[in-house]
This record gives structure tokens, sequence and C-alpha cells, in this order.
């Protein structure tokens, strides 16, 4: 996982890699299955339905009762193919439990990302270009799976640009929670579901306003839980 700056000698280095990506480190992961796409409107509107906002099970402490639909849900009605936004990490966590999976780890989604030869983008190293919606050239969240040409060797659509994507893990570093660094350890506890509000969420992936830099497989954002920006979306993992 990730590449720090200013140290071309570590294998999978990436020159552009700020230093919150490194070191270049080792991860092993159990098995585990990850949504194709990032979940569409039209897929998050089955929840809302369903009555999820209401149900506790789904929510962890901090996310029932603050709202009843994501930002400017009347506005995404008319696109059901495009990917939810305007979810907090709240929201996002509450749709995968409803539907049987989780939020991925930064890990997780960083290996669907990069496979196992560390791919700078999820499609290889070609720059993006018409890989995906990224540097403003269209200016608004796009149908899932519409650059085929941005997909990963295993078929994972819509990785770069598009919308940020919510993961599980704790951001990680000290004015979050002090002690907690990285590279990525699971046992040192940044999978805390329960962790207080205040303390930001790591976000993957780039979004369709994002230049080149952002949509590279190691670039690592946070914000904190209760966020749900116009350009931030979620997929599901699932653990067999």
């Amino acid at each position: 996982m990730g590449a720090q700056k200013a140290d071309p000698s570590k294998p999978n280095h990436d020159p552009e890699a700020y230093e919150s990506e490194g070191p270049v480190s080792d991860v092993a992961l159990d098995a585990y299955r990850i949504g194709r796409y990032p979940v569409t409107v039209t897929e998050y509107r089955r929840f809302l339905e369903s009555g999820g906002y209401a149900d506790p099970l789904h929510w962890t402490a901090g996310g029932p009762g603050r709202r009843q639909a994501p930002q400017r849900w009347e506005e995404q009605l008319p696109f059901p193919n495009r990917p939810v936004v305007g979810v907090s990490w709240y929201e996002a966590l509450a749709y995968c439990r409803w539907a049987g999976g989780s939020l991925p780890s930064e890990a997780e989604w960083e290996r669907a990302a990069r496979g196992t030869e560390g791919r700078r983008f999820p499609w290889g190293t070609d720059p993006p270009n018409t890989r995906c919606n990224y540097d403003c050239n269209i200016g608004h969240p796009t149908p899932v799976g519409i650059y085929p040409l941005g997909t990963t060797p295993e078929g994972v659509h819509d990785l770069a640009g598009n919308v940020w994507e919510w993961t599980r893990s704790l951001w990680g570093t000290d004015w979050n929670k002090p002690g907690l660094k990285y590279p990525y350890d699971a046992s040192d506890g940044r999978e805390d579901l329960e962790a207080a509000e205040s303390v930001a969420r790591v976000l993957r992936g780039g979004e369709f306003g994002s230049n080149a830099w952002y949509v590279r497989c190691t670039c690592r954002n946070g914000h904190v839980p209760l966020d749900h920006g116009w350009s931030i979306g979620f997929r599901v993992v699932v653990c067999p």
C-alpha cells in the first residue's frame, strides 16, 4: 500500500506521492468482494423507501435521527444511475449494513484499485485522459460504468474520479487520533466503527473536479463522518 515521498528506491514507488501515502508496505487481507460500481441513486432509494433511516439496527452511534435523506436528494432522483452523493459516513455505513455488507477498509479499497502489481491508476500507468470523470471536464457526477477504459483488469469500475468514496477506516494522522499512524494496520484501532464523530474517516478515489494527482490509487483524503458533500459517495464490500 501507499508510497512515500522522495524514496524512489522502494518498490511500487510513486514519485508524486505525498508523505501521508507511505511508507510502502505489504498488507495481508482476508477474502472479500467489492461492489463493481459505486452505489447508485436507484439502489439508495430502495434503502430509503424500505424504512432504512428509521431502523436503528443499521446505524452506529451518532448516525440515526440526523437527517431523513441524502443532501439535495430531490435533485438526485432524475439521475437514477449516477452514484448517490451527499451522504455522510453514517448514512453510507447504514446502507451497507442494510445490504448485508460494510464499507471497505482503505486497504480493501486500495487492493481493488491497485491490484497485486501496484498500479498507479486503476487501469494501469497511462494518464487519465478519457478513462474517468475528472478535472471538471463535465462538472458533475456521471452514470456509473460509462468509462470502460478506466475499469480495473478485475472488472471494477469508477475507482478513479466521479465521486470520492467513503471507507470505514480512520484517517490515521496525529491531529485526528494521536498514535494512529500510516501504514495501514487493522490492529491499531483504525477500524473502530464507534469512534467519535470528530475523528475523520478516509476517502479514496478523487472526484469529478479532481486533477490527475488526486485520482491516483494511493491518494488519501479525510473528512469527519458527518460531512456529506456533493462529490462524496461509496461502494459496498462483503466478506464471505
